[in-house]
């Protein structure tokens, strides 16, 4: 996918989100520092569904990171690669990584 398609499908993530699609497309100074620290967050919120679920919580009242930050710090990421020129696939194909975003999928904490 193209950045521009990236970036059309974040407007409209936006919209079903209720949010402002110009503000939540916006990458920050705070979301670059963010992305830092990104793939250690999105395992915790992954342990923190499966604890919820194990305590019959609700999944999302203890996440890390909101939606909008999860998809702003990936773009970054996809970004930061695409300059470097390198392929930024291992976001799709990476087990472990997929593991998680399909834990925090089933929640309805990621798109």
């Amino acid at each position: 996918m193209s950045r521009a398609q990236r970036k059309e499908c974040l407007r409209k993530r936006s919209i079903d989100l209720g949010e402002d699609p110009d503000i939540f497309v916006t990458i920050t100074e705070k979301d670059r520092l963010d992305s830092i620290a990104f793939r250690y967050k999105m395992e915790m919120d992954a342990r923190m569904c499966g604890f919820a679920k194990e305590s019959e919580e609700n999944p999302g009242e203890n996440m890390e990171m909101t939606v909008r930050e999860r998809l702003i710090v990936e773009e970054i990421i996809r970004c930061d690669l695409e300059k470097k020129g390198i392929t930024s696939s291992w976001l799709d194909t990476d087990e472990e990584w997929q593991k998680n975003i399909s834990i925090l999928q089933e929640n309805g904490i990621l798109w």
